[in-house]
């Protein structure tokens, strides 16, 4: 059996990868929160409060995947630990392996990628951030061996240009990252005004 584990170098990308993303969350928690304080809303400082805890457990979390993430082959079987359950499968339920040499990741750059597609859903999806060029060649050999179908995309090509040649290749929110943030900022506004109208219908009913 072969287990492979995270380099040095690679938990750190994954670490400043994950903060980056957290610290912008934070950001959509923060800048509402101000505003409620300017305001004179109590419940602005909540959100003010949320924003650090954010960030604070995101790195937690990220250092207990980094610790425990493990990717073991060898004997036709496949299991990908992380920071959730264990994904497990075998070389019958693999269609092909997908490999990317340069896709971006918006502000984060590119890095290199291997997925792994089953006849109906993704079963692996493998970033540059986590698991080095050489890991990946492993395990796309392993399968190889095996008689699964290889599909290199040498060139480099855009979350949404992989996710047209295949769905199951990539998510929706990784491959249209500015319409997935606009939605979650939709959602996060819609909230704050349910909140304020709540608050609102509050204080009326109190006066």
């Amino acid at each position: 059996m072969i287990e492979l584990t995270m380099s040095p170098t690679a938990r750190r990308s994954s670490t400043s990868m994950n903060m980056v993303i957290a610290a912008l969350f934070g950001l959509i928690l923060i800048v509402p929160g101000v505003v409620m304080v300017a305001v004179g809303l109590p419940l602005g400082w909540l959100y003010l409060a949320l924003g650090p805890v954010m960030i604070g457990l995101t790195a937690l979390l990220v250092r207990r995947q980094n610790g425990n993430s493990l990717l073991r082959f060898g004997d036709g079987t496949y299991t990908l630990r992380g920071l959730g359950r264990e994904k497990r499968f075998t070389v019958d339920d693999v269609e092909r392996v997908v490999t990317v040499s340069r896709m971006g990741l918006g502000a984060l750059g590119e890095t290199h990628h291997l997925i792994v597609v089953g006849r109906d859903r993704r079963l692996l999806i493998l970033v540059g951030y986590m698991w080095s060029i050489e890991q990946m060649t492993q395990l796309s050999d392993d399968l190889v061996g095996r008689g699964v179908p290889l599909y290199p995309f040498p060139q480099p090509i855009t979350p949404a240009q992989l996710r047209a040649v295949d769905r199951r290749l990539i998510p929706f929110i990784q491959a249209h990252p500015v319409a997935s943030g606009l939605l979650i900022g939709l959602g996060a506004l819609m909230l704050i005004i349910v909140i304020l109208l709540i608050l609102v219908f509050i204080l009326v009913a109190l006066s």
